[in-house]
């Protein structure tokens, strides 16, 4: 057993031909599931993953013609459905009739001690932790400040950009669900754990490859912490720790833009992620 963002991470290296789009979407349809298990294993009478998709795409409004379609078994789609299972979306419940453990999407234990804890907030308590997790934008002081971080988007042709003062441009993955505006003062978080050097087994697309100059190289011992300059702007990326990697290197590092946040620069609020993207909202 492993987490599931690293199984899916060495399920996507052995499977090539899944573009992002196609693992923004996978990885949404994932933790949907795991947010919904239980209303789904109601609703369809299996815990089977398989039959948790069916529950999912119900949930979605797809009727048993819809669903039959998207099992269709060709190429890289999911095998036809079987008797059994076009048998269980006919007779699929109605999460009206659920208990409420199973509406909140608890064990029955777990509803008893929330019950108990909460009283009559114990519903809402349970709502908001069933909800993707906020975050916070953490800034080296010693190198910027907040008003520096700040940058704005870019809407072009359809595309959205971020773009940062000294020119460096980095594209926004598509999502229908973000409300971004055009000159929009905004900061991008992503994690060093998603910055990285450009080796041969990379999978990103181009477009999210960069090429910049180290400054500084940070030996941790398994890995290396590269502080990277990218037109003017300071990234810190990272490599394995037997990659012999100097000061003043040229190097392309990529952008792991599917976990990608935006925060609006005044509110600080959360109006962008590529991620645990919620398709039941």
């Amino acid at each position: 057993k492993q987490p599931t963002d690293k199984y899916l991470d060495g399920y996507f290296k052995s499977n090539r031909y899944a573009g992002s789009k196609d693992k923004r979407a996978m990885r949404g349809i994932i933790y949907n599931i795991y947010r919904n298990l239980r209303q789904y294993e109601f609703v369809i009478g299996s815990a089977e993953p398989r039959s948790l998709v069916i529950a999912y795409l119900l949930g979605q409004g797809d009727d048993a013609a819809k669903i039959a379609e998207k099992f269709n078994g060709e190429k890289y789609a999911a095998a036809n459905l079987t008797d059994d299972e076009t048998k269980a979306i006919t007779e699929a419940k109605n999460l009206d009739d659920a208990p409420k453990a199973v509406s909140l999407n608890l064990a029955d234990w777990q509803f008893d001690k929330f019950s108990s804890q909460f009283g009559d907030k114990a519903e809402s308590e349970v709502e908001a932790l069933n909800q993707t997790a906020s975050l916070d934008v953490r800034i080296n002081t010693a190198q910027t400040n907040i008003e520096d971080a700040k940058k704005a988007l870019s809407k072009q042709d359809g595309l959205t950009f971020v773009c940062f003062a000294g020119g460096l441009r980095v594209p926004v993955p598509a999502n229908e669900k973000a409300e971004l505006s055009d000159k929009q003062r905004v900061v991008m978080g992503l994690r060093t754990e998603e910055i990285s050097l450009v080796t041969e087994n990379s999978t990103v697309p181009k477009e999210w490859i960069f090429s910049g100059v180290v400054k500084v190289v940070e030996p941790l011992g398994n890995e290396n912490h590269l502080h990277v300059e990218i037109n003017g702007e300071s990234f810190v990326a990272r490599c394995e720790g037997r990659r012999i990697v100097k000061v003043g290197a040229k190097i392309d590092i990529a952008f792991n833009l599917e976990q990608l946040h935006i925060f609006d620069a005044e509110t600080t609020k959360v109006i962008y992620q590529t991620n645990h993207i919620d398709l039941t909202e």
